[in-house]
């Protein structure tokens, strides 16, 4: 490993001031491993690398960084399962393409009912109005 001078490592003032945030930013990108960081001997605060700090400012300014995250991750599956389902009205079981996370029997209504339902929603909506 090549030896580090003492003018390759900076203080938290100066990482903050080259990588364009405040101090705080500055902390999470050490714990985000974006930061090298070491403790001098009879000192209390770190320094940190001044590579590193050059780097994390191309990474926070590069406007592809956002659409590679969004590459990196898994898509949504919005896929329907054909399931078998009880109708609340009159009782039967039905199957239905439907997304069903729950637990035990769904309650849909099959499409018999759902007619029936739908019309007697909006007679009471219309009657609601009317009086």
């Amino acid at each position: 490993m090549k030896e580090q001078h003492p003018d390759d490592w900076i203080t938290l003032d100066e990482a903050a001031e080259i990588i364009g945030c405040k101090r705080r930013a500055v902390y999470q990108y050490k714990a985000a491993g974006l930061l090298r960081f070491m403790i001098p001997d009879g000192k209390r605060e770190a320094i940190y690398c001044r590579e590193d700090a050059f780097k994390t400012k191309a990474f926070r300014n590069d406007p592809n960084k956002a659409r590679l995250a969004a590459k990196k991750r898994k898509p949504v599956e919005k896929t329907a399962y054909r399931i078998e389902a009880i109708c609340p009205k009159c009782g039967i079981k039905h199957a239905t393409n439907r997304r069903w996370i729950g637990r035990g029997t769904p309650r849909f209504y099959c499409q018999k009912c759902q007619c029936t339902a739908s019309s007697w929603s909006s007679m009471w909506q219309n009657q609601a109005m009317a009086i």
